[in-house]
């Protein structure tokens, strides 16, 4: 991922727009890439109502690639969508570049007043610190930072199905190509090795009775199953458990109900 000049390719929708119009159109969000390409929102704020409310629910982008899906999560809806001048859009972008970082800096001294110079610095934002990609790779070291997973461990068991269902869902869903096959394998051979190995076999065997592959779909089908199982378990023992009064000895003195 260089910086720089953007190598993101303008779609032909690029040729509708006028660059130095100050209220972006429909055609204006088609040349950006994803998930800049929304439009905006219908309802109209004024540039005074959104500077007071971006002062206080912006985060600020430190260039720090893993911070920079939750920077663009929220300048995203807050401004990007919102209906108002592309100056003050490029105003707030600039405001939420933070001062200490000196490649920032020096983005920020680049930045022009225009709707070219706007999209030219999404697409410089999405080329260095990663879009789609950076996504799913975050994902992707969320799931290696686990720890080993033991069986009946619910609660380490709920978070490997929980943040591996969130990178299946990513993966299909972006279409981003950084995460091929082979890595894919590597994956799932480093998740498969966080359970102890008695758990694990459980997993093999599984495959080998419903005649699967071993892979990231699989291995989280089977866990999520698993997770029903325990929670099945879970509530069988409190139905059959005696309730504390029924554990008390009889007690001659105590009043009948």
């Amino acid at each position: 991922m260089g910086g720089g000049v953007s190598q993101h390719a303008p779609p032909a929708s690029q040729a509708n727009f006028q660059p130095n119009a100050c209220t972006l159109g429909p055609e204006f969000y088609l040349t950006l890439p994803p998930p800049w390409n929304v439009r905006p929102q219908q309802a109209t704020v004024s540039a005074n109502e959104l500077l007071k409310i971006s002062a206080t629910t912006l985060p600020e982008f430190d260039g720090n690639p893993n911070s920079y899906l939750m920077w663009r999560a929220s300048f995203i809806p807050c401004v990007h969508r919102a209906s108002v001048d592309v100056t003050i859009k490029v105003l707030l972008l600039r405001k939420t570049m933070s001062q200490k970082s000196r490649r920032l800096q020096e983005f920020i001294d680049g930045f022009v007043m225009t709707a070219e110079g706007y999209r030219h610095a999404i697409n410089t934002l999405e080329d260095r610190y990663g879009g789609q990609d950076q996504l799913l790779l975050s994902r992707r070291n969320v799931l290696l930072r686990l720890p080993d997973i033991r069986a009946g461990d619910y609660k380490a068991l709920e978070a490997l199905q929980s943040r591996l269902g969130m990178f299946l869902l990513d993966w299909s869903s972006l279409g981003v190509s950084t995460f091929n096959e082979m890595e894919s394998q590597s994956l799932f051979a480093s998740l498969i090795q966080k359970l102890e190995e008695p758990f694990s076999q459980r997993y093999f065997e599984h495959l080998q009775n419903k005649g699967l592959r071993h892979g990231l779909q699989t291995l989280y089908e089977w866990t999520s199953e698993q997770l029903r199982t325990l929670r099945m378990t879970k509530r069988f023992a409190r139905g059959s458990a005696p309730t504390a009064a029924a554990r008390l000895p009889n007690d001659p003195s105590r009043p009948m109900r």
